[in-house]
């Protein structure tokens, strides 16, 4: 009691405190990278490995070409989303105009993009990616079955929602009698729970794909 006064208790207790804080937070920073790195090796390992495994097997030359492609961009996603958890949505849109360009023009498909946006934007990695499955998606689509010479790409963004429309001018289908494979099930799964809305439409000629995602909760 005669060395210490109550205001060095206090200052101690302080000084407790904020050691306390520092070590919580660095054993949050720990499993952060932990998780990060269980996610890369995660993503390597379902998606580059079984894509390169594909095309490794792949009987025509035009379809390895396809997949080896496609694996790159997976991989670009898994280097982007590793170096920034929060991205700008125009440098993902600029790169992925130029990728979408690339795969249509072997094909003889040219590509028209437009895009509105009231202002910059940055978006969570499942928000982005989430668009950029849509149109990697569709462009495949697109170069496999629709028979088309021009893919048609139309991104609006305004403060609440993120609107994205895609349409081809091929040769189209009846919708009642097809059914969502597997890639475009899995991007209407991916819409719709990041709480957005997909539509499909086709009819004689062409197919347009729409999709709209809410911003909220996924900006920071």
């Amino acid at each position: 009691r005669s060395l210490f006064t109550p205001r060095d208790c206090a200052l101690v207790e302080q000084l407790v405190s904020l050691m306390r804080h520092a070590d919580e937070s660095r054993h949050a920073y720990d499993r952060g990278v932990s998780e990060e790195r269980t996610r890369i090796a995660r993503d390597i390992h379902d998606n580059i490995g079984a894509q390169l495994m594909r095309a490794l097997h792949s009987e025509t030359p035009e379809r390895k070409d396809t997949q080896i492609r496609d694996t790159l961009a997976d991989l670009r996603d898994v280097i982007n989303n590793a170096q920034s958890p929060v991205l700008p949505l125009e440098d993902m849109l600029a790169d992925l105009r130029a990728e979408t360009a690339d795969r249509l023009e072997p094909h003889g498909i040219a590509l028209d993009w437009t895009l509105e946006s009231e202002g910059a934007l940055l978006l969570s990695p499942s928000f982005i990616h989430a668009l950029r499955s849509l149109v990697r998606e569709a462009a495949s689509n697109t170069i496999k079955h629709a028979s088309a010479d021009r893919l048609t790409v139309s991104i609006r963004v305004t403060e609440l929602q993120v609107q994205l429309h895609i349409e081809d001018n091929g040769q189209g289908f009846t919708i009642g009698t097809v059914t969502l494979g597997q890639g475009l099930g899995n991007m209407k799964a991916r819409v719709e729970s990041l709480g957005g809305a997909f539509s499909l439409e086709a009819g004689s000629a062409g197919a347009r794909l729409s999709a709209s995602l809410p911003r909220e909760g996924h900006i920071q």
